[in-house]
């Protein structure tokens, strides 16, 4: 190019080689501009038909979110505030009992079960004492949920169950009218338990998971004796309601639960199954279960005292009142261990109370079964502050998790509340897991037989802890008086 622009010039001048010079970056752009082309990315156009369904908002003055979808607001609940847990009666917020989130699967949310520490049910806050049926909790509830890898619903005894010793005339008149008496043979039993085995029953359609629980409850319907119905809890799960029993002429309990509206439908077959099967003075009674329509109905024994909580966040419980509370929930848990099944959700909120002081331990749908096959559990379940260091740390445990939890519990009925209860879940169990051993405050006035017990309670070796059966040896259940000691605690609270 440069030797043909030198003859133009000498030939035709300067203007010439100029118009050379010209053509030639006539040329020599058009194909530059062609190379850019092929390198430039196609834009992505703007969305079509676009809907902004979601407005997610959150006011801190509240600590509500709003605009979130049902199922994430049900597990985010509301921010914490620790200011509103100043004084030991005040209604603060009570976490929700935990589950693995690896074990939530696309399509299902794992099981919420909200719990809130303060008065027994109170239409402005959806709070029952009949377990985790709130999804509108107190401004300072806290807590996320999580579901074991390993989760499956109890498997069936084979041995009879053993019969319920009457405590009040209310339980005396509950006999008549026990599951065991129900219409379901063995085989049907065994059945539905082969139905649900292998992934919880997850992979059933919902036609199949629902004959799977008939072939579980009372074939009865039990609309027409029934009255009187009158909501004490909602939630996520269904609802609450109280009743009046005519044939049997006494207050029941009633969990509505719509199995198409559950996020985890197996835990509604672990709690038939262990109501059903494990019968004990000290454990909540189940009289019936039914499905109307696709409803599931568990039809129990009315506690009108409500909560452990309600006692421990209102009234300073003397000694041998807590001796006389621990007799009754070791009872329950002694026996639940012999066998082989772990509570794994134990805490003041699953105590409930009667009105003569009889208490008795309930909330089993997150109960573990142990076997020759299955020595031990991995799976992370509980709620953080009471939940036992092996199972933070994700290692094998067994029923001395629960004496863990229960030694939490004996801290709740000196102190009101359980030790990091003002820290986030997460920096709670944290703590548990990499603190000292807990104990009560150095302030806290109790007997050396006391600081005792929850020492043997709470060792991190989970091979040196108290079993249930020894805790109901120790010399402070020594303190231990009658049911109705705690009756001025129940009227009271």
């Amino acid at each position: 190019m440069v030797v043909v622009w030198f003859v133009v010039h000498a030939l035709l001048g300067r203007d010439a080689a100029a118009v050379l010079v010209n053509v030639d970056v006539d040329i020599v752009q058009p194909k530059m501009s062609m190379r850019r082309s092929r390198l430039r990315k196609e834009e992505i156009g703007t969305p079509t038909d676009f809907q902004h369904r979601i407005h997610a908002g959150y006011d801190p003055a509240t600590g509500q979110y709003s605009g979130l979808p049902k199922q994430w607001q049900v597990i985010l609940g509301r921010a914490q505030s620790t200011s509103s847990r100043s004084t030991i009666g005040s209604s603060s917020g009570r976490p929700r009992a935990l589950v693995d989130p690896s074990a939530i699967t696309p399509m299902e949310m794992a099981s919420i079960k909200t719990v809130v520490r303060g008065d027994k049910y109170n239409p402005e806050t959806n709070v029952s004492p009949y377990g985790a049926m709130s999804p509108s909790v107190s401004s300072s509830a806290r807590g996320y949920p999580f579901s074991e890898p390993t989760y499956a619903p109890l498997p069936l005894r084979k041995e009879t169950p053993t019969p319920m010793a009457a405590s009040s005339s209310t339980t005396t008149a509950a006999a008549t009218t026990s599951l065991n008496a129900n219409a379901n043979s063995n085989s049907h039993q065994q059945q539905a338990q082969q139905m649900m085995n292998g992934n919880g029953g997850a992979s059933l359609s919902h036609d199949q998971f629902r004959h799977a629980l008939s072939l579980l409850v009372d074939r009865a319907d039990p609309r027409a004796d029934l009255e009187g119905f009158a909501q004490i809890g909602e939630g996520s799960t269904g609802v609450v309601v109280s009743a009046y029993q005519i044939s049997a002429r006494r207050r029941v309990a009633v969990k509505k639960m719509n199995m198409k509206k559950q996020q985890r439908r197996e835990l509604m077959f672990n709690e038939v199954s262990i109501m059903r099967d494990f019968s004990h003075p000290n454990i909540v009674r189940l009289f019936s279960a039914h499905l109307i329509s696709d409803e599931l109905w568990l039809v129990m024994e009315f506690m009108e005292g409500g909560s452990l909580t309600d006692v421990v966040t209102h009234a300073r419980m003397t000694e041998p009142q807590m001796a006389t509370v621990c007799v009754q929930v070791l009872s329950a848990l002694a026996f639940l261990h012999a066998h082989g099944v772990i509570h794994r959700d134990l805490k003041s909120d699953s105590i409930l109370l009667n009105k003569d002081g009889t208490c008795k331990v309930s909330d089993l749908g997150f109960c573990g079964q142990l076997s020759k096959e299955v020595p031990k559990r991995r799976s992370l379940v509980g709620t953080p502050y009471w939940t036992a260091i092996e199972v933070i740390s994700r290692l094998p445990y067994d029923t001395s998790a629960d004496m863990w939890s229960f030694g939490i519990m004996l801290i709740e009925m000196v102190e009101g509340e359980p030790p990091y209860f003002n820290e986030q879940p997460l920096e709670a169990m944290k703590r548990i897991r990499d603190g000292p051993q807990p104990g009560f405050a150095p302030s806290a006035n109790v007997s050396p037989a006391l600081r005792a017990l929850l020492s043997s309670l709470l060792q991190h070796d989970s091979s040196r802890r108290a079993t249930a059966a020894a805790a109901l040896r120790d010399p402070f259940m020594e303190k231990a008086g009658p049911p109705s000691i705690l009756s001025p605690l129940v009227s009271g609270s």
